[in-house]
């Protein structure tokens, strides 16, 4: 289920990622994020999603994500 037309991050949220910024890359990076998926969020609900559906859809792709991350991690530690 696509929650937003366009979900790429624009070129400009990313352009000023260069040392001597006040503001860490990751730091930076997690608003983006956060911006992002606020902004999904609002548009699902504008285009009659219910939040309470919304926000599941969310935890669950936060949750295959993990899995996956661990998944990776595991295999990694095998080797």
């Amino acid at each position: 289920m696509q929650l937003r037309e366009t979900s790429f991050t624009q070129q400009c949220e990313t352009d000023d990622f260069c040392p001597g910024r006040t503001q860490p890359a990751a730091e930076k990076l997690a608003d983006t994020l956060q911006s992002q998926l606020i902004n999904a969020f609002e548009t699902a609900i504008d285009q009659g999603m219910q939040p309470m559906d919304a926000l599941a859809v969310i935890l669950s792709w936060v949750s295959s994500e993990m899995l996956r991350i661990q998944s990776d991690q595991a295999g990694r530690s095998s080797w």
